[in-house]
């Protein structure tokens, strides 16, 4: 790698996906993401972006390419866990996953791994929830 520049949004698949060091999010959180593991493992990964970058890659031959990266902190699951157990409808609450708080590790990505944006529902105990949107269609 040659050099590296960072920066805290991105535009991407028609969503705007913000950095936690971009300090002007007002509505709602937009940096907590679904995104798909190395190889093409897409049992689905969450977390905090933390940054972006773009990364210029040196090649042998006299070429010069880039390299769009999510710096991202990942959510280790809680899978003690139980949202829903109900015997008599077996409902499920599918869109709703439960982590540990402040428990992960900080990972890289090809920004391309991003599947979506979510949203972190925090409770105020030792688990937090993230919630994947069922509808992406906003109005006006």
């Amino acid at each position: 790698m040659e050099k590296a520049y960072s920066f805290k949004r991105l535009f991407y698949r028609g969503t705007m996906i913000q950095s936690q060091q971009y300090r002007m999010v007002t509505k709602r959180n937009s940096y907590t993401i679904s995104f798909s593991g190395q190889g093409g493992d897409n049992s689905g990964r969450y977390g905090h972006v933390l940054c972006f970058l773009k990364c210029f890659l040196t090649c042998k031959n006299p070429c010069k390419s880039s390299k769009f990266v999510a710096i991202i902190f990942e959510f280790k699951p809680a899978v003690d866990v139980t949202l829903a157990k109900d015997q008599h409808t077996y409902a499920q609450a599918k869109h709703v996953l439960p982590f540990m708080r402040g428990k992960g590790l900080t990972v890289t990505t090809e920004v391309d791994k991003i599947i979506s944006l979510c949203i972190e529902v925090s409770t105020g105990s030792d688990t937090t929830f993230v919630c994947k949107f069922p509808n992406t269609f906003e109005k006006g």
